[in-house]
């Protein structure tokens, strides 16, 4: 399946533009298939992962948003009328 994907991908640029596609395999699909194939994609050959524990990882996913809030002084999802 990971192949007609691929396949799928090489050609887009034969796709309408501002269309949405959705493809999927038959089965699940593990995060390390999905960066082989995005990394591949993007780069002509794929890169091997940096696998970084949860406790090391988790303050870059949960401060994000107070840090850029606190440094704006807006909050995470504040949109601004026109």
């Amino acid at each position: 399946m990971l192949g007609r994907v691929v396949e799928g991908l090489e050609r887009s640029a034969e796709l309408p533009d501002y269309a949405i596609y959705q493809a999927s395999p038959d089965g699940a699909t593990s995060q390390a298939e999905l960066f082989e194939l995005a990394t591949r994609f993007h780069s002509s050959e794929s890169t091997r992962p940096i696998h970084m524990p949860r406790l090391l990882a988790a303050p870059g996913v949960v401060l994000p948003a107070p840090v850029s809030a606190a440094a704006t002084g807006r909050g995470p999802r504040t949109v601004e009328a026109a």
